[in-house]
């Protein structure tokens, strides 16, 4: 596992709602996010106080920028965790960056999400209502937003851009995208994490989790309806050309040069199901 706690602020031990976040670019939007974060948790009734909600923030440049980053986290008012992304793998590795903070996390339940990423007011409380009924995991949507102008349906799932089917509950493993979701701490454990060899392109470490998730036997939902803000302007820049310029696919597929995703979602997809399986 990547990545270590680096500073936090403990108000105290019980937190009920942790909120992964993880970045590897120079502009994450962190301050809006704070923002967003504060507004979710004033409507919530069972929640205003703010140590049962916490923020724990996963960054590649923490060296670039941790007093900075602090300073945000901080002034927010929010419980807090800043964690060091310090990946073993080549690439983004997404997977190791979640693993390490979904690790320090002190929450029931995880509500995982991209940078340049903002919550709308109800986010919080739906996902922990989908908790308390005793759902392991649920799939949201997202709204994209670009430079000065007004959120927009960009998700597949729902407007079927692209031949995407729509998904149910029972089928959303299939279609599990990394932008937002939840899941419980126990769901996590219970399949080993995210697997930390993906490379980082595409999603496909997010379409890995869902699928050992519903092997697992876990219980999903999906709500297309429970939306976050997704900024794709020109801080959403490509983490795998800014880590790595001159990278290229290095696994052989059915004789085709493919990134290692494909090569491990296809031939082991089955196989990395129970904790201690992921490599």
């Amino acid at each position: 596992m990547t990545g270590s706690p680096f500073r936090s602020h403990r108000s105290s031990d019980r937190c009920y709602v942790s909120i992964v976040c993880i970045t590897a670019r120079p502009n994450p939007g962190l301050g809006r996010l704070l923002d967003s974060i504060k507004d979710a948790v004033s409507g919530i009734e069972d929640m205003k106080d703010p140590k049962y909600v916490e923020i724990v923030y996963g960054d590649r440049l923490w060296e670039e920028r941790q007093e900075s980053v602090i300073h945000l986290l901080k002034d927010s008012g929010l419980r807090w965790q800043y964690v060091r992304d310090t990946p073993t793998q080549p690439g983004p590795s997404p997977g190791g960056a979640r693993n390490a903070c979904i690790d320090a996390a002190r929450g029931d339940w995880i509500i995982s999400i991209d940078d340049l990423t903002f919550l709308t007011p109800e986010v919080i409380a739906r996902h922990w209502e989908l908790y308390r009924e005793g759902f392991d995991a649920v799939a949201g949507s997202f709204l994209s937003l670009e430079e000065g102008g007004e959120p927009f349906e960009d998700d597949s799932r729902v407007t079927g851009k692209g031949g995407v089917i729509a998904p149910v509950d029972g089928t959303i493993w299939q279609s599990w995208w990394g932008m937002h979701t939840g899941f419980s701490k126990k769901a996590w454990q219970r399949i080993n994490g995210y697997d930390e060899l993906f490379d980082g392109v595409y999603g496909m470490e997010d379409i890995d989790f869902g699928h050992r998730l519903k092997a697992s036997g876990c219980s999903m939902a999906w709500e297309p309806g429970l939306k976050v803000l997704c900024e794709r302007g020109s801080n959403h820049n490509d983490t795998h050309k800014q880590l790595i310029p001159d990278s290229a696919p290095t696994s052989w597929v059915r004789g085709e040069v493919k990134w290692r995703n494909d090569k491990l979602i296809e031939i082991s997809r089955a196989c990395r199901v129970t904790r201690g399986m992921r490599r």
